[in-house]
């Protein structure tokens, strides 16, 4: 620690000789700062340069000193600060160190993250397309149980119907005689060959039978209807139709176009 007493005359070239250039014109203002304010105590860290070249750092406390209520000169109390400067920049370039691996390193797990996060968002949707494909083939297989099932049944319920058609068949020849008993008997073989047709469409749907195309008149498709709507309605209601004799023709399966209705 050293302690100077200069004369106002003297300070400020006397200090500026010692002062590292780069810093002499905050040491000139830091002094002009203290003289026109008259402020009593400062202090100021500057480094300094030895004639030898050697660099050094300076804390230096002043005081301004009067005599007669005039500013006269100042006294300064300067300590080498040389190793804590050393101490505080190796500090700050540790901690700056620190703060970019630390950066560096969050920027690291930031990305990870992303990439994590990604992945499993993509694994859920690979999980819900599998699940969706699961699905579908379950209810595939569901629908082509119930195809079998179907085509199955239409077969055996399609040979009843035969036997049923070929017995009423026999029946009719029979009652030639008995108007009710042959309306009766011809009646069993219309419902029985309704019910045939509705068993084609269930081996077509069921992938056994096929459709046949052609063209259909509406009207007359819902009048060959009325027959089966009318023992399915009570005996209480009165169906009556208006429809349009002029319709133009669909194309469809006669079939299919029944068992919708």
């Amino acid at each position: 620690t050293e302690i100077y007493t200069l004369s106002l005359h003297d300070a400020l070239p006397i200090y500026l000789d010692f002062v590292r250039p780069d810093f002499r014109g905050l040491v000139r203002r830091f002094y002009r700062r203290q003289l026109t304010q008259r402020l009593s105590h400062t202090y100021l860290e500057f480094p300094a340069i030895t004639s030898d070249g050697a660099e050094f750092w300076f804390g230096q406390n002043v005081e301004i000193i009067e005599e007669n209520g005039r500013v006269i000169g100042f006294q300064a109390i300067t300590r080498d600060i040389t190793l804590q400067r050393i101490s505080q920049e190796g500090q700050k370039y540790a901690r700056e160190e620190l703060e970019r691996r630390v950066k560096e390193r969050t920027a690291e797990l930031e990305s990870a993250n992303e990439l994590l996060r990604r992945e499993m968002i993509e694994r859920q949707r690979e999980e819900r397309e599998r699940r969706n494909l699961e699905a579908q083939v379950q209810h595939a297989q569901r629908l082509e149980s119930l195809g079998v099932l179907a085509g199955g049944i239409a077969h055996d319920f399609n040979n009843l119907l035969t036997a049923i058609m070929g017995y009423a068949g026999l029946a009719l020849p029979e009652v030639l005689d008995k108007p009710a008993a042959r309306a009766s008997i011809q009646e069993v073989i219309s419902a029985a060959k309704s019910a045939a047709q509705l068993t084609q469409q269930m081996l077509a749907y069921s992938g056994r039978g096929r459709f046949t195309i052609e063209s259909i008149n509406l009207s007359h498709l819902i009048e060959d209807c009325t027959r089966l709507v009318t023992t399915l309605m009570s005996k209480k209601a009165v169906l009556q139709f208006m429809l349009a004799p002029d319709l133009p023709q669909i194309e469809g399966d006669r079939k299919s176009t029944r068992l919708n209705s």
